[in-house]
């Protein structure tokens, strides 16, 4: 969010296969363990606006799911967004796009 917020982008979609990501975001006195995070992403949300947090099927979710496992895997420190990503990610989305 940091990274989308430096580069002013606005109007974001972010899309989470996990349900509860939504609740904590909109309850997050339910979720005292995870305080700091969700104070910063409340914190970061008018910054984007609009935006919108959206539940989606795993299987809708595959190219966010490969950004994680190549973040966690591959050390990448830098954000995706101010390094352009890795050159797989293009194609990807390309393909997802075509097929919704």
């Amino acid at each position: 969010m940091e990274s989308l917020i430096s580069t002013h982008h606005t109007n974001i979609i972010v899309e989470s296969d996990c349900g509860m990501a939504r609740e904590a975001i909109l309850n997050p006195t339910r979720f005292p363990w995870f305080g700091y995070l969700l104070e910063k992403i409340i914190h970061a949300l008018p910054f984007l606006y609009p935006c919108s947090l959206e539940h989606v099927e795993g299987a809708r979710n595959k190219v966010a799911e490969e950004i994680a496992v190549s973040v966690t895997r591959d050390h990448r420190c830098q954000s995706y967004i101010a390094s352009g990503g890795p050159r797989w990610l293009l194609n990807r989305l390309e393909s997802e796009a075509r097929r919704a």
